[in-house]
């Protein structure tokens, strides 16, 4: 069998490709070793996903065999509650946990949305990956299995408010063909999700924004601009200004012709009218239905030696807005150094 389509969300695919090198290719493997050829049960059992006959018999015991011999760890259990309850994952090497979607739909979600977060909290993976037949491959197999076009249909309906895991649902076929790898992700997202913790959907609920703001377009003055940098680079951790967004977090994008006149502005303003100069980045990213436009990101530093001045004022940020620091604050920016690794 081959693997012909992948459904991945928050880079799952890239990072088990990028970091499990060696578990990447022996999944390919393993795969390519089985057989989708359907076993049966003996006459009149039932199987535990309640219908007559093992749906994949063969693939199963295929896969099991594959992944004991790349030395996977095959049945890997937690505890639950009381500890009378367990959960087992099909395999489990490095980090990577394969769990088997060769069942009804709920099945298939449920491993998702509830097996694979509670191995992943367990510590006992960091990715988790469910194998899925393709449609075609489904034909042998009793009505009501699920497939990864349903599956992945569903999931991507979800879209924004996945849960803040790494997972990837691997389409498996009898026929081979190019890889079609789908990411849930957005790279802003998890640009985000990486720097503050929220995805741009969850940030735009966040009532006080104090590490982050968003402006459709950035100040024409430089005093206003100053003030801004200032405030965040005063933050525990620093923070971000998100301009093309709006108010309401909206995606308006700014001109990419714009863009290096905005950056050159921000980091001329940052260094003449603040002191200490913060450390500036800027990250680029598409807006999504109009090339002509792109979001910029502009992170600030927190600085090592507080307070940060602009316009020979200390400035701090309170709730979503930029204010003066009163002299109590400023003590208390000047007592409390930034942690250090």
């Amino acid at each position: 069998m081959y693997i012909t389509s992948v459904l991945s969300h928050l880079g799952a695919w890239e990072i088990f490709q990028r970091d499990f090198p060696n578990e990447y290719r022996e999944l390919f493997d393993v795969i390519k070793g089985a057989s989708s050829t359907r076993s049966f049960p003996p006459k009149g059992k039932n199987n535990a996903l309640g219908y007559n006959s093992i749906t994949t018999g063969n693939i199963e015991r295929d896969l099991n065999s594959g992944f004991a011999k790349f030395e996977w760890i095959l049945k890997d259990r937690i505890r639950l509650g009381d500890k009378k309850r367990i959960s087992l994952m099909k395999a489990i090497k490095n980090g990577i946990g394969i769990e088997y979607g060769f069942a009804k739909f709920a099945f298939i979600e449920s491993h998702v949305f509830v097996k694979i977060p509670l191995f992943i909290r367990s510590n006992k993976i960091k990715i988790g990956l469910v194998l899925a037949l393709m449609e075609e491959a489904t034909d042998k197999f009793p009505q009501g299995m699920g497939n990864f076009e349903f599956v992945a249909d569903r999931i991507s309906q979800i879209g924004e408010i996945l849960p803040k895991y790494p997972f990837a649902i691997i389409g498996i076929s009898n026929r081979s063909g190019p890889l079609n790898i789908m990411e849930l992700t957005s790279a802003l997202d998890m640009y985000l999700i990486q720097m503050v913790g929220y995805s741009l959907v969850e940030m735009r609920l966040q009532t006080e924004r104090k590490n982050f703001d968003f402006k459709v377009e950035l100040p024409s003055k430089s005093d206003k601009i100053a003030k801004e940098l200032c405030a965040i680079a005063n933050l525990h951790d620093g923070g971000l200004l998100l301009v093309g967004v709006d108010n309401s977090g909206n995606l308006k994008g700014i001109l990419k012709s714009t863009l290096d006149t905005v950056q050159q502005q921000v980091s001329q303003i940052a260094h003449n009218n603040v002191q200490p100069k913060p450390n500036i980045t800027f990250n680029v990213f598409e807006m999504p239905g109009d090339s002509t436009r792109c979001i910029l990101i502009i992170h600030i530093s927190e600085i090592n030696r507080k307070p940060c001045i602009a316009n020979e004022r200390v400035y701090i940020r309170s709730g979503n807005i930029a204010i003066a620091a009163k002299p109590e604050e400023i003590r208390k920016l000047v007592s409390v150094l930034p942690e250090r690794a």
